[in-house]
């Protein structure tokens, strides 16, 4: 009798994870990938409509500031 009969060895480990597993992996990284982008164009598309809401409220007050308006008395 050999020694490998006597003691059978583990089943060897393989050094990288399956073809599928990879795959899968990727296509939920691309996933996430593409919600953060959309996440990302909505947040700067509120951003751009606050600038411009902004801005038309400085062009408004021509150019004074909220509190000047309501404390000081124009002439």
């Amino acid at each position: 009798m050999t020694a490998q009969q006597l003691f059978p060895r583990e089943p060897r480990r393989m050094k990288q994870p399956r073809k599928d597993l990879l795959r899968d992996a990727l296509a939920k990284a691309a996933t996430t990938i593409a919600d953060q982008r959309m996440a990302i164009e909505h947040m700067d598309a509120q951003l751009q409509s606050m600038r411009e809401a902004y801005a038309a409220l400085w062009a408004k007050t021509n150019g004074r500031r909220w509190w000047r308006r309501v404390f000081m008395v124009s002439p």
